[in-house]
């Protein structure tokens, strides 16, 4: 299957795009210093979560399809082993960042209760509303919704083969970006109705993401859908501009959707043409696909960061005004998720994988055996 070299470099600008926004809150650093539309463009970057909810999608499909010659359900032993490698990849990072949070709230005397801390090590807390965004589910929380779109993922894809004619997938997307915008408007035109954190970062609210994502790529490998280059880069200019001038005017980001989706769907559909146009051939670039390989262990890597400092700032040590403390912490993320992917999440995932090898290896030959006598 060929790498898609173009999405990965994306992960890395979405989870810098999330990073920036976190420092970017009135409580921190607020980047008054920049344009007044550039910084409204950047407290929206909540929508960074959006891109990788519609990437992980895509790349998932991509990289399964191939798995269902047909339309039918997916045997229990593969469903698990899915499961097994999905968390893996993102368990190892995600446990030790809980961890480290976990240990600088005890040195800060704020240490969360016992069941809160099981929650989020169970990607249960993002369930209750009540709590879903609280201590390490503040960033966490989208991580607990990746894990719900991997249980539904092979569930949801042979449904989504027995759509064969292209008008039919082109209406469902149509249908997931509107359907994923009106629970935003829901919150943002009655906001008594609905918590903010039921419509934010409850799983099943943000599946039409997910699942946007999986008919892109469908669209992509069973359709031959084509995108020109201009029409990816003419769409994201609308929506950055978009989102510059109409995002302050709104409340819930998810309000956006109705525009972010199909952009974000465009964009991966054009970076996954084998040819790449000179406009995006810079996200396949050396660099770029180091950065987009680190992009979990980058996104994790803030949440222990903003502990430590968000103290410093509420006592003032740290001032709103202080500048400089947004590229330090940057490049200070960087260091930490460089270690992060280094020494956690390579090591794990292959040892994880070569577990799991040896298991499956096992069984064959048990089954082997038993077959021959």
């Amino acid at each position: 299957m060929r790498e898609l070299k173009g999405l990965t470099g994306l992960r890395f600008l979405a989870a810098f795009y999330v990073f920036v926004f976190h420092f970017d809150m009135p409580h921190r650093t607020p980047l008054t210093y920049l344009p007044s539309r550039v910084e409204a463009l950047i407290q929206e970057g909540r929508l960074g979560v959006c891109v990788f909810f519609v990437l992980s999608g895509f790349v998932l499909t991509y990289s399964h399809l191939r798995d269902y010659p047909t339309a039918d359900l997916p045997s229990w032993r593969y469903y698990m082993g899915f499961l097994y490698k999905r968390l893996a990849r993102i368990y190892p990072v995600f446990f030790v960042g809980l961890v480290s949070c976990l240990l600088i709230s005890q040195w800060q005397g704020t240490r969360p209760s016992l069941l809160l801390v099981g929650l989020s090590a169970t990607f249960l807390q993002t369930y209750i509303p009540r709590v879903s965004m609280q201590w390490y589910d503040m960033g966490a929380w989208s991580v607990a919704n990746e894990f719900f779109f991997y249980l539904l993922f092979p569930l949801l894809l042979p449904l989504l083969l027995r759509l064969q004619q292209r008008g039919l997938l082109v209406g469902l997307l149509v249908g997931l970006a509107l359907l994923s915008t009106g629970l935003g408007l829901g919150q943002w035109l009655r906001p008594g109705l609905f918590r903010y954190e039921l419509v934010f970062a409850f799983p099943p609210s943000r599946l039409p993401e997910f699942v946007a994502g999986m008919v892109g790529a469908l669209l992509v490998m069973r359709q031959g859908w084509r995108v020109p280059a201009r029409a990816a880069v003419a769409l994201l200019l609308l929506t950055a501009g978009y989102l510059a001038w109409a995002g302050p005017l709104t409340e819930g980001r998810l309000t956006h959707h109705w525009l972010v989706v199909p952009t974000v769907v465009v964009l991966l559909v054009v970076l996954a043409q084998p040819q790449q146009s000179r406009a995006f051939a810079w996200l396949s670039s050396r660099p770029m696909q180091y950065l987009g390989h680190i992009s979990y262990s980058f996104y994790i890597a803030q949440l222990p960061l903003v502990f430590l400092l968000d103290p410093l700032w509420q006592s003032g040590r740290l001032r709103h005004t202080d500048w400089w403390v947004a590229p330090v912490a940057l490049l200070a993320n960087l260091l930490g998720a460089v270690l992060l992917h280094e020494l956690v999440e390579k090591k794990a995932h292959a040892y994880l994988l070569t577990r799991y090898h040896a298991y499956v290896g096992r069984g064959r030959l048990v089954a082997t055996g038993t077959q021959a006598g």
